[in-house]
Order: C-alpha cells, then structure tokens, then sequence
C-alpha cells in the first residue's frame, strides 16, 4: 500500500551556499546521456519506420482514405479512434499485415467492438527486500464503459489484499474510468495498510552504510484524479491525495542518527495537485507504440488536511517501439523533487515504483530522485513472454549534488505470463539486480 502521499513534478530547488563547479559538469554530463537516451528512443525507431527506400512506403496523407485495401509495408494516417492510432490518432501507422482499415462509423457497422469484458483473478507470491515474502490476492474486470466507443481504453476496477511474512498486511480498492471517446479520465484508490519495514535515514551515505532501524508504520490512503482533453491526445486536470502514516519503533536510536521528528510518528498529509499529461500510447496495459509524458504538482498544506507544508514536483517520460510484432523496446526518465516541511515518508525513494528495481524501499531516499531506464520485452508461443531491463538513478538533496560516483545501477530479467489474452494483462516476475546484491519482485500489469 502507498505509504508516501507526495507524488511530484519536475522544479529543481537550489540552496544558497558556494557553486560546486565540478558538480555542474558531472551534473551536464548526466543530463546529456539522460537526454541522448531519450533522443535515440525518439529518432531511431522513427528513422527505421520511415526506411530509407522511399518506394517501398506509400504514404496516405488524407485521413478520408479509410475503407481503402493497403499494402504490407504502406504507412497510413488513421482518424481518430482506430484501434492502433495512439489515443488521438496521430499516425502514421505502418502496416504490417494486408487487409482493410476502417473508421469506428464502419467498424461499428461491421459490429466489430474494443476487447470484451474480462475478469482478473490471480494469486500473486511475492518476494520483496522491503517485506519479505507473502501473497497477493487481486480480483479485476476490465471493461467498456459504452461498447461503441472505438476511441477510450477500457476502465478497470480492482480489489487487492496482501500479506507477508513480516506481518505486514495491506487492503485497497481502486481503478480506472474512460469514456466520451476519451474525453474524460477517472482515477483513484482507497485503501489501509499496515507494514513493517527498515528505515536507512537521508542521504546517498545512509544508503550505502545499510544500518536500519525497524519501524511500523500503518494508516489509511486516499487519492483521486481527474483529467480532461484538451487537444491532441493532451489531457489537464487535478487531484486530491490524503495520507494518515501512524509509525512506531521498538528500538532507540544510536547517537549518531538523524531522529525522526515528534511530529512524524502521528501525523497526516493532504494535498492539493495539479496534472498536465500527453498519451498517445496503443494500449494501457500493454503499450507497443506512442509516449506517456505525466508532469505534476502538489501542494501539502493544512487547508488540504495536512500537518506539514512542502511542495512535491514530479515528471515521468515513458517511450515505446515496437521493433516486429512480438517485440516492444520500452524507455523511461524520472524525476521527483520535493521542498519544504517534508516528513521522512514524503522523500523520494528508490523501491516503491519501478524505478529502480533491484532496491529495498527506502534504503535510498531524499529531496531529489532522477532515474533513466529500458526494458526489451518479447512474447513468446502461447501466454508467455520476457523481458531484459537495465537503468540507473540516484537521490541527492538537489541537482547540484549530483555525481558520477553515487550513481545507482540497475539490470535484470523477468518472465511474463498472460492473465487477460482480450486485453494482454500480464503478470510478471522479475529478478533485479542493484548495487548491493539481487531482489525478486512480482506484479500485474508492465513495470512502465
């Protein structure tokens, strides 16, 4: 269950003090790889569609072509809502099989319709670094809101408890509504929890010096969200988060420690966010084409229910090609910044998302977070599949900090297994392996 109410976009917050000019090399230096990284899962797979024999793509520039017998190889711009457009129908989509393209008018005459309704029911073991090992009982239904609506992905409803050897126990209910040919997005999610894991302190140097202090920290989450199109597969809305984090600790600590506040050990958060996003991606679940770009702010304050009064600013970049039909290249960048009265459990931290694995939850943890990573995904015969993944990241209390030698690696393979074939939900194992050593994680749905 989340335990940190603060998700964030991007503003880097410098402090006063001397500039650290070896610091903003190391600093240009990362952010020109970072951004080479990005450029190449841009331009690349790009230069490879478009080929570099101009006979052998036909371009169909006029969306009015639909209805029309295409070429294996020929390059055609959909209308919105045709199933392989990216949400907003950007194109150009490359055929890769003969046949006929069609508009939802005509589809819809031809009684075709988005994948039927599917239940999700599955037993997920677990082996986390953070909790132990333990079990996932989740039950989803995927479904369409309005069966003739071409254009919005299907909204998703889930129930999910969990419970692992360490006692640590979770229960949420949540999902995901689209409707009005995607116009519209409803998110949220509710849930308690109540887990025991170790806290590392703050900072690069706590991390590497792996001394914890077991703690228990247990409470009620709620978030909802909700965006709106605007134009161009781009969407604009806000959210509300609310977090109440009891935590607790049977041991003292050293002298040396940096203590967690009085204030932290009973305390809530509330915020008020901000969401601006651009999603041209295939599929929620299983994307082969488009972009996922999410900014994001946050404001915690008391108007909003909170104890404490910080700012959470967050950005995430996810890139996908498809390199033949049973493989997919997907990149991501990540970068979550945070500035104010923030409590311990509102940092940046590597190991609650995916970014990256390999990691304990908050063995790593501070203001500032940045992570770079790709993953090559293949589908096997049948419902299997697997995947090759590798990334870095580090934390740091601003950009400035930033250096070479706190980088933090991450690699790894995973095997995927299909637990909805009309909507291709599947469920993945992965064995990551970080700085310190390897980890296993499971869960539903594409790490990105």
């Amino acid at each position: 269950m989340k335990q940190v109410a603060a998700n964030i976009r991007v503003r880097w917050q410098c402090t006063g003090g001397p500039v650290d000019r070896g610091g903003i090399r190391r600093t240009a230096v990362a952010a020109l790889v970072a951004l080479s990284l990005i450029a190449a899962g841009l331009v690349i797979p790009a230069l490879a569609e478009e080929g570099s024999d101009e006979e052998s793509v036909q371009i169909v520039a006029e969306a009015k072509a639909t209805g029309e017998e295409l070429e294996e190889g020929s390059a055609w711009y959909p209308p919105a809502g045709v199933q392989g457009s990216g949400q907003g129908g950007t194109g150009p989509v490359v055929i890769q099989d003969p046949g006929t393209v069609t508009d939802p008018e005509v589809a819809a005459e031809e009684g075709r319709k988005l994948p039927s309704a599917e239940w999700v029911i599955a037993p997920i073991p677990f082996a986390n670094p953070t909790i132990g090992t333990g079990l996932v009982l989740a039950l989803g239904y995927i479904f369409p809101i309005d069966p003739d609506d071409l254009q919005s992905p299907p909204t998703t409803v889930g129930l999910g408890a969990m419970y692992s050897n360490n006692a640590s126990k979770a229960i949420g209910l949540g999902g995901s509504a689209y409707w009005d040919e995607d116009r519209n997005r409803l998110s949220g999610g509710i849930g308690y929890y109540d887990v025991n894991y170790d806290f590392f302190g703050i900072g690069n140097e706590a991390g590497d010096r792996g001394f914890s202090i077991p703690l228990r920290q247990r409470g009620k989450a709620l978030q909802i969200e909700y965006l709106r199109l605007w134009r161009d597969d781009t969407y604009f809305g806000g959210r509300y988060e609310f977090t109440e984090a009891r935590t607790s600790l049977d041991v003292d600590f050293p002298d040396w420690w940096p203590e967690i506040l009085p204030t932290e050990y009973r305390s809530t958060t509330g915020a008020l966010g901000l969401v601006a996003e651009r999603d041209t991606r295939d599929s929620t679940f299983y994307p082969t084409a488009g972009i996922l770009l999410e900014t994001s702010v946050d404001f915690y304050g008391s108007i909003w229910g909170s104890d404490f009064t910080y700012q959470a600013y967050e950005a995430a970049y996810n890139c996908y090609r498809s390199l033949d039909e049973q493989t997919v290249l997907a990149s991501r960048a990540y970068a979550r910044q945070v500035g104010g009265d923030v409590p311990f459990y509102g940092l940046s931290l590597f190991g609650k998302q995916a970014d990256l694995r390999g990691y304990t939850a908050g063995q790593y943890r501070d203001k500032l977070m940045l992570a770079v990573q790709a993953e090559y995904r293949r589908e096997l015969k049948g419902p299997w599949g697997y995947a090759v993944f590798a990334g870095v990241g580090e934390v740091a209390p601003r950009l400035f900090d930033l250096n070479w030698s706190d980088l933090l690696p991450s690699a790894g393979v995973g095997l995927r297994y299909t637990l909805a074939e009309e909507n291709h939900v599947n469920m993945r194992v992965d064995v990551a392996y970080g700085k310190e050593g390897a980890a296993i994680h499971f869960g539903a749905g594409e790490a990105y």
